[in-house]
């Protein structure tokens, strides 16, 4: 049996011969020509099945962004390491892909439910279009050895309409790769065929029921992902010889996370010692301190003085009236003060429940406890700051008392990003680093729930946990973790002000 790269050199040539003869018109010769090309592509497809060597949307979308990550992929699957966050992204693309189809309501899925679409979702949609169904879900086709689903294909004035569906709120570089494979393979069995990325609406606010008509937008691309075609057939070919080959010898770099995180990261990192940068030069165990910088800082607040840390959800699909696709919504808060530069910390929280809107079970007690401060500190204030704002926009009767609170914020990472620096932190100042360098009997390692990103996972793991014991101890595990913020800031504070 002749090698898949010498199958490939020879269809080329064929094709080569055949335009030459075209345009000598010898057209019988060509269609000799024709029937060796046919003969040759069966032979391919018989190769490439018996090695494995099917493609997908997701498999060349990979091999584009790596070719060994590709290859690792269809070697080496079991390899992959998937972060919480990752996980949710792939459930919550799926939930909205789901919910979409309601867009186009009374259509066939091609694909059963919890399974990836193969050859036998093909051969099903063949079927069906056969049949006359004009609205398909996960509409499946197969060319050249590359499957591809589509999430919704719609027959409507003698036009084929095929719509990917999006999580986001833009068209990315990236859809426009992930629709031109669809459009390579669609377009060996449909004729009229329009492209469409569906995603949310950036600008929809919701106001009681969802309004899907309102919460999708769709932009044509039809003409864009016509302009991408020509190098796919190549760009296949060898995605295919990558995946025969050994595996690749690659370098780490920016493409380990662009477009997306690879699913191999740790796999290809795990040889690769981390060398943390370091700012501010300095021998170890040194701390670097601007006195004067410092002091004027700490000289800049007025008491009561108070600490403050959110945490919020941003669920992509808004849950509560006035919110929109993915906007932040606080649902937790920790508030420390000093009344007193002499005084002992108080501490006040909230934690919403996860029945209606977090924001307004939050608001009215952060008001309460923010009035009396004159100062409050928080750690990377653009982030409160917008969520404050926010609130007050989209609750104008507490719009007032929530601007207090702004006005009387002031940000304590700038200092330990410039000012105050140990060998220890390294070129980073986010809390996670500073505060366990600085004092070293706190630290988030040993909480159930050590970051945001888990907090939010947290928190939207209440609104479908029964469990009421797990739901308590999560509960406890976010008062922990956000009271740890701002204790630490208090901690911090306190280092500042011996300066």
């Amino acid at each position: 049996m002749q090698t898949l790269e010498s199958i490939y050199r020879q269809l080329d040539l064929i094709r080569i011969q055949k335009k030459m003869m075209v345009h000598a018109q010898l057209y019988e010769e060509s269609a000799a020509l024709r029937k060796t090309e046919k003969e040759l592509m069966q032979e391919a497809e018989t190769y490439e099945k018996q090695h494995k060597l099917t493609l997908s949307k997701s498999k060349y979308v990979r091999g584009l962004q790596c070719e060994k990550s590709l290859w690792l992929y269809v070697h080496k699957y079991k390899e992959q390491t998937f972060s919480d966050a990752q996980e949710a992204l792939f459930q919550q693309g799926s939930d909205v892909g789901v919910m979409a189809r309601a867009l186009l309501p009374n259509g066939v899925l091609a694909v059963a439910e919890g399974s990836y679409p193969g050859f036998a979702s093909a051969a099903y949609t063949q079927s069906l279009i056969d049949k006359g169904v004009t609205t398909i879900y996960e509409a499946t086709f197969v060319h050249d050895n590359i499957i591809v689903a589509v999430d919704m294909l719609d027959f409507r004035d003698g036009q084929w309409n095929a719509f990917e569906v999006k999580s986001t709120t833009k068209v990315k570089d990236t859809h426009y790769t992930d629709a031109a494979i669809q459009y390579y393979v669609l377009s060996a069995h449909l004729q009229n065929i329009e492209m469409y990325l569906v995603h949310f609406n950036r600008d929809y606010i919701r106001m009681g029921p969802l309004n899907l008509r309102k919460l999708f937008t769709a932009a044509k691309i039809t003409a864009h992902v016509k302009d991408m075609q020509t190098g796919i057939p190549q760009k296949t070919r060898d995605l295919k010889l990558n995946i025969l080959s050994e595996e690749p010898v690659k370098e780490v770099g920016a493409h380990c996370n662009t477009p997306y995180t690879c699913s191999f990261y740790a796999y290809c990192h795990k040889d690769i010692p981390e060398v943390p940068e370091v700012t501010v030069p300095m021998e170890e165990g040194e701390t670097y301190i601007n006195v004067e910088a410092v002091q004027e800082y700490v000289q800049m607040t007025d008491y009561p003085i108070g600490f403050l840390d959110f945490e919020s959800i941003m669920p992509a699909v808004p849950m509560f009236d006035q919110s929109r696709p993915y906007q932040q919504i606080v649902f937790q808060y920790s508030l420390h003060w000093q009344l007193s530069a002499d005084s002992a910390p108080e501490h006040a929280e909230m934690l919403a429940s996860n029945v209606g809107d977090p924001r307004l079970q939050i608001i009215p007690s952060l008001i309460a406890h923010a009035a009396k401060l004159e100062t409050v500190l928080v750690y990377n204030a653009s982030f409160e700051r917008s969520r404050l704002e926010e609130m007050a926009e989209d609750f104008p009767q507490y719009a007032t008392a929530l601007n207090d609170i702004t006005y009387k914020l002031l940000d304590l990472m700038p200092v330990f990003r410039v000012w105050y620096r140990t060998h220890s932190m390294g070129a980073r100042y986010s809390m996670k680093v500073v505060l366990p360098a600085l004092c070293p009997d706190l630290n988030y390692d040993q909480l159930p729930i050590g970051d945001g990103v888990s907090a939010t996972n947290a928190f939207m793991q209440l609104y479908h946990e029964k469990d009421e014991v797990k739901k308590a101890a999560i509960r406890q595990s976010l008062i922990e973790y956000c009271t740890l913020d701002t204790y630490g800031m208090v901690r911090l504070w306190a280092l500042l002000k011996v300066v």
